[in-house]
């Protein structure tokens, strides 16, 4: 029983990391294209 917890602890482990990678990659996504998109305001001007 011991070992089926600690697969479930490893498991949640992985999740929570994956969940902060995809949060990151996505913040990363978003300061990107508004950084694109005040790049190409200023060339319209």
């Amino acid at each position: 029983m011991l070992e089926y917890n600690i697969y479930i602890a490893v498991i949640f482990f992985l999740a929570v990391i994956a969940l902060f990678l995809a949060l990151v990659f996505l913040a990363m996504i978003i300061i990107t294209i508004a950084r694109l998109v005040l790049f190409l305001q200023e060339l319209a001007y």
